[in-house]
């Protein structure tokens, strides 16, 4: 918070263990690039992950007042939330976004969280054209347990420094 930026976190953190995990996905139709693919997620690629405004039967609920985010994330509810204006978060960034490839979505959520065969592009040479080819799938899917995060997040591949939230909050 000193500095008013946000460092993307490493996909070694995260919670759903399926998550941009390649090895649930067909092997054998690429294996070296999907093995190089595997560890490139791994050491190059980053996400932000945040919680939007969501609805129980019908009625709109602040993102800010979400329970469960608050006992997961915020140190058992000894932390703080901060609501950042997107639009203004990707002006500020412009410029580092601009120069990586990213993404910016909300997570779907299945009772199956591996995307498939049929949507994967397994046809490319480099495992960062099968990260460019096949993102939604790998970082943007995740389990029906975790559908009450309500996720939005911020995928960028190759940039391991922060990014800022000043004039966005």
């Amino acid at each position: 918070m000193s500095d008013l930026s946000l460092l993307p976190s490493s996909f070694g953190n995260l919670n759903d263990l399926n998550e941009a995990n390649i090895n649930n996905m067909n092997m054998n139709e690429n294996f070296m690039v999907m093995y190089d693919a595997e560890r490139y997620i791994k050491e190059r690629c980053r996400l932000l992950c945040f919680t939007q405004n969501y609805e129980i039967n019908g009625i709109g609920q602040e993102g800010t007042n979400h329970p469960a985010m608050w006992a997961h994330y915020a140190n058992n509810s000894d932390g703080v939330c901060i609501v950042i204006d997107k639009e203004k978060f990707i002006k500020i960034n412009r410029q580092i976004l601009d120069t990586h490839y990213y993404k910016f979505e909300d997570v779907s959520y299945n009772i199956v969280n591996t995307p498939v065969d049929e949507e994967i592009n397994y046809k490319v040479d480099k495992p960062e054209e099968f990260i460019k080819n096949n993102w939604k799938g790998l970082f943007f899917l995740k389990h029906k347990d975790w559908e009450n995060e309500d996720e939005h997040r911020l995928f960028i591949m190759d940039y391991e420094g922060k990014l800022s939230i000043d004039g966005c909050i």
